[in-house]
C-alpha cells in the first residue's frame, strides 16, 4: 500500500481531474475500462497485479453528482441511486459495493461495480478511472450503509466516510480495515412523507414559562409553601439572582425556586413575539408538576396552577391564533414525577377521583405504584431497576419502594428504574398497552388528543430514545408510529418534533416524526465561530467543552472550522434529513438544555472579548434567519440575555443559568435594544421573503483565507444573495464567480435595509470596505 500517496487525497479531491497529471498516452476504452496509460502524478507506477493500491487515486464524494446521484435522502419510489468510485487507471482489478440495510441487522449485501464507460471515455486523460453501480431502492423505508472494497489480486483496501461527526458525507478516506461503522449513508423515506406547510421555514420562539413574564401575581407560589420532593418553594422577585450551585445561601434550590412567570404574562407579550417574525410559540412544559421546569409531570390533565388556569391556556391559544401564531408544547412520556398519583413516592395522593374521571385508569385502593405492589399503576413502571436505579444524590443513597406482599410472602423493598438515576423521575414502561391508551390510544379521552383538540398545534418530544429507538431499529415497539397516527387523525397539520442531539434519520422516515431539534446545526455554527479559548475546559487553545459539547456527547467539542468546512458539515447534516424534515428542522442557537449562545461565543473568542462575541451573535442570527429550516429563538437571546454558566465538577454547566428571567425594561432590567431591533429586522425580512423560508440554498463561494461566505436563496423569479464577512476586519468583497453576471445585472441591499444598489463592472460586483463580522442580504433585479 502506497500510504504516502494518501497525503494527496484531499488535494486531489479538490482539484480538477487534469491538474498535476502530465501524460504521454495511448488510450483505448473497451467496455468501460481504460486499457493503457502512461501517467506522471499520483497514479505514477500504478499497475494491476503489483499488490499495491494507490490510495491517492481513490475518491467518492456524496456531494457531487458524478459520484452519487441523486443527492442526499431519497424517496422510497426513487428506484435506484447511482454510486461511483474513482481509482487510478489500471491500478485495481475489482471494486465491490458492500451494503448493509438497517432493516436487516444480520445480513450484508455486496455488489460488483463495473467500469463507467461514460466517465472513463470522457476523463480518460485524467489518469483516473471510475467504477459504478446503480444501487436498487426497494419500495420501503430504510437506511442503507455502504463502503467500497477495492482489490488488486490479493491486496484489499476499503473506502468509507472519514468523519461522521464533523464531516458526515462528502469525501471519505481509504483504510486497510473494513470500517462498516464509518459507512456512507442513504436514507430512504416514505414517498408520501409530508410535514405541515406552516412549519417549513417558520420562526419558532421558545419560552421557559416561569422565567418569561409574570402576568398574574395571584398565582405565584409563596416562599415556604408547597411540597417539592421534601422541600418548600422559594419565591424570588424578578430582579433577584438565580439560585444554583455557587450560591451557598440557596444551594440545591435550583428546581424549587420560582419567579412567577405564567401564561397571562406570555399572552401580554404576544405582539412582541410576533414582531420578531415568529409564527410558532414553543412552550416548555405547562402541565402540573412539582418543579419550576415541569419535566416531572404529576397530572397530565391539568395546567400547572402556578402558570394559570385552563381558561388562561385557552385565552393564550386564541390570542396567539389571532396574531398568526401557533402553539406547541412538550410531550413527556418517558417518565413522570415520583410525587404524582401514578407513582406516589411520598404517599400524599389519596384521592384519585379527579384523576380517574379525566382518563386515568384508577385503582380500588387508591395507591400509587410505589405505595403498593398491588397498585393498578405498578405495571406502568420498572421494578426493580435494570439500568439506572433511582438515587437521591443529596442524601447519597438508593430510593426504594415496597416489594410484593401476600399472606405467604413479603419481598424486600425494591429499586425502580429512573430517568438517568434521578429518583424524582421514575421511568415509564411505554410498551404497556394501557399506558399507550392513556397517552394517545383512546381518542380524546387520551392526553395528546385531548390537548390537541383544545388548541395545541404540535408536540416537541422529550427523551425520545428511552421510549422508542425508531421503527427500523426496534420494529416491535411502534410507539412513535402509533403516536403519529393517533395525532394526525385529530389534526393532520399537527407538528411532531423530536429531541435528539445526533443523527436523527431513524425517526425521520415518514411514519414517526416530522422533524427534530437540530443541535447538530448549533454545533456547526459554534465551530465556525471558534477563534481561541483559555482557562477552564480549553484544551491547548484548540477546543472548548462544556456539559453539552464534549468528547462524550453526540455533538462533540467546539473546535475551529473554516468556511468551507462549515458549509460541508451543514451539507452532510442535510444529507441525513429527508427534504421535508430538513426544511422544518428547529435550528437552535440556545435552549433550556444548553449554555446561552452569547456566553459560549465569549468563551471561544480571543481574550473573551464580549464586544466581539456580540458581533458574532449578530452573524449567527443572520445566518439562522437566512438558512433553510425553522430558526428557533430561545427567549432572551434577542436582547443579549447571557448569564455565565458555572464551573462545577470540572466542567462548565448550563442549568439553571440558561433559564434566567427575561430582562424586561419596565421592571428596571437592562437589555440590548439594538440587538432586539436587529433581530426584529431579520425576522421581518424572513417573513416578507418566501425565498428565505422555502427557497433553494446554493453556496456561491467560501473563501477560507479571507473568511468570506456567499450563498443564495432562490425561488422562481427571486434570487437573494447573502454575503457574510466572518473575519473581524473590514475588507473589499468581490462577487462574481458562481453568479452568472452580465453588464445589466444589479443587486439592491435589503438587509440591513440600506437600499444601496450594486452594479456589475468588469464582470464583478465590488463591495468596498465590507465591515468585519457583518452580513448583507442583496436582491437581484
Amino acid at each position: 500500500m502506497q500510504k504516502g500517496a494518501w497525503k494527496l487525497v484531499s488535494l486531489a479531491a479538490a482539484l480538477t481531474l487534469g491538474l498535476f497529471l502530465i501524460r504521454s498516452v495511448i488510450l483505448s476504452v473497451n467496455d468501460g475500462r481504460v486499457a493503457t496509460a502512461k501517467v506522471i502524478g499520483p497514479c505514477l507506477g500504478a499497475k494491476i497485479g503489483d499488490k499495491n493500491i494507490f490510495w491517492a487515486g481513490l475518491l467518492h464524494n456524496t456531494f457531487q453528482p458524478e459520484y452519487r446521484y441523486p443527492f442526499g435522502s431519497v424517496r422510497s419510489d426513487q428506484g435506484s441511486v447511482l454510486v461511483r468510485l474513482r481509482t487510478c487507471i489500471n491500478d485495481v482489478d475489482s471494486v465491490r459495493l458492500l451494503v448493509k440495510s438497517a432493516r436487516d441487522q444480520e445480513g450484508e449485501r455486496d455488489f460488483e461495480m463495473k467500469p463507467s464507460a461514460l466517465l472513463n471515455s470522457q476523463g480518460a486523460e485524467s489518469g483516473f478511472m471510475y467504477w459504478e453501480y446503480s444501487l436498487p431502492i426497494e419500495n420501503h423505508t430504510d437506511i442503507l450503509s455502504y463502503i467500497f472494497e477495492i482489490r488488486d489480486r490479493k491486496k484489499t483496501a476499503f473506502y468509507a466516510d472519514d468523519d461522521l461527526l464533523r464531516a458526515p458525507g462528502g469525501v471519505g478516506r481509504p483504510s486497510d480495515e473494513m470500517l462498516i461503522s464509518q459507512a456512507f449513508q442513504v436514507v430512504v423515506y416514505q414517498s408520501d412523507f409530508s410535514v405541515p406547510e406552516w412549519a417549513k421555514g417558520a420562526i419558532v420562539y421558545q419560552i421557559f414559562p416561569d422565567r418569561y413574564r409574570n402576568g398574574d401575581p395571584s398565582n405565584d407560589p409563596q416562599t415556604g409553601s408547597g411540597f417539592i420532593y421534601g422541600k418548600k418553594a422559594l419565591k424570588k422577585s424578578w430582579s433577584q439572582p438565580l439560585c444554583g450551585t455557587q450560591e451557598s445561601s440557596c444551594r440545591d434550590q435550583a428546581y424549587n425556586t420560582f419567579y412567577g412567570g405564567d401564561l397571562r404574562g406570555i399572552r401580554q407579550k404576544l405582539p412582541e413575539i410576533r414582531a420578531l417574525g415568529s409564527s410558532v410559540l414553543y412552550l416548555n412544559p405547562i402541565f402540573e408538576a412539582p418543579t419550576n421546569h415541569r419535566y416531572d409531570v404529576s397530572n397530565y390533565w391539568k395546567i400547572d396552577p402556578r402558570l394559570g388556569t385552563q381558561q388562561d391556556f385557552l385565552d393564550l391559544v386564541a390570542s396567539a391564533k389571532k396574531l398568526g401564531i401557533r402553539v406547541i408544547t412538550e410531550g413527556i412520556f418517558s417518565h413522570v414525577s415520583a410525587d404524582s398519583p401514578y407513582f406516589d413516592l411520598y404517599g400524599r395522593w389519596n384521592d384519585k377521583l379527579q384523576l380517574m374521571s379525566t382518563g386515568g385508569p384508577g385503582t380500588n385502593d387508591g395507591s400509587g405504584a410505589c405505595e403498593s405492589a398491588q397498585s393498578r399503576w405498578r405495571s406502568w413502571f420498572f421494578f426493580p431497576s435494570f439500568s439506572y436505579a433511582a438515587e437521591n444524590w443529596e442524601r447519597k443513597g438508593l430510593v426504594q419502594c415496597p416489594g410484593v406482599r401476600s399472606e405467604t410472602s413479603h419481598e424486600a423493598p425494591t429499586t425502580y428504574e429512573a430517568w438517568y438515576g434521578f429518583f424524582n423521575h421514575p421511568r415509564l414502561n411505554t410498551r404497556h398497552p394501557e399506558l399507550r391508551s392513556f397517552f394517545y390510544g383512546n381518542a380524546e379521552k387520551s392526553v395528546i388528543p385531548h390537548w390537541t383538540s383544545l388548541g395545541i398545534n404540535g408536540w416537541r418530544l422529550d427523551a425520545v430514545d428511552l421510549i422508542d429507538a425508531g421503527e427500523i431499529v426496534d420494529p416491535g415497539n411502534g410507539f412513535w408510529r402509533e403516536f403519529r397516527s393517533a395525532l394526525k387523525k385529530i389534526d393532520k397539520d399537527a407538528w411532531i418534533v423530536g429531541e435528539w442531539w445526533g443523527n436523527s434519520s431513524v425517526w425521520l422516515l415518514g411514519n414517526e416524526w416530522d422533524s427534530v431539534t437540530n443541535y447538530l446545526f448549533r454545533s456547526a455554527l459554534l465551530d465556525w465561530m471558534f477563534d481561541e479559548c483559555r482557562g477552564h475546559s480549553c484544551d491547548g487553545n484548540r477546543q472548548f467543552s462544556d456539559n453539552d459539547s464534549n468528547d462524550q456527547s453526540r455533538i462533540g467539542t467546539i473546535r475551529a472550522s473554516t468556511d468551507s468546512q462549515f458549509m460541508n458539515r451543514l451539507k452532510g447534516i442535510q444529507e441525513q434529513f429527508p427534504d421535508p424534515a430538513w426544511r422544518s428542522a428547529m435550528n437552535v442557537l440556545s435552549s433550556h438544555d444548553t449554555n446561552r449562545i452569547l456566553f459560549l461565543l465569549k468563551k471561544i473568542t480571543k481574550n473573551e472579548d464580549s464586544r466581539v462575541a456580540l458581533r458574532k451573535l449578530r452573524v449567527l442570527l443572520a445566518f439562522m434567519m437566512t438558512y433553510p429550516g425553522a430558526p428557533t429563538l430561545y427567549y432572551g437571546d434577542e436582547v443579549g440575555l447571557a448569564p455565565d454558566g458555572v464551573w462545577w465538577n470540572h466542567r462548565w454547566e448550563d442549568d439553571p443559568y440558561n433559564r434566567a428571567p427575561y430582562p424586561w425594561s419596565d421592571l428596571g432590567l437592562a437589555s440590548n435594544q439594538d440587538l432586539l431591533r436587529y433581530t426584529k429586522s431579520l425576522g421581518q425580512l424572513r417573513l416578507k421573503e418566501p425565498a428565505l423560508r422555502d427557497g433553494d440554498f446554493n453556496v456561491i463561494s467560501s473563501d477560507d483565507r479571507r473568511r468570506v461566505l456567499v450563498f443564495s436563496r432562490e425561488i422562481p423569479g427571486t434570487q437573494l444573495v447573502v454575503v457574510m464577512n466572518r473575519s473581524e476586519e473590514a475588507q473589499d468583497v468581490v462577487l462574481g464567480p458562481g453568479l452568472t453576471l452580465d453588464s445589466k445585472s444589479e443587486f439592491v441591499e435589503v438587509f440591513p435595509n440600506s437600499g444601496q444598489v450594486y452594479s456589475v463592472k468588469n464582470s464583478v460586483v465590488l463591495m468596498k470596505r465590507f465591515e468585519g463580522l457583518s452580513v448583507k442580504v442583496l436582491r437581484r433585479r
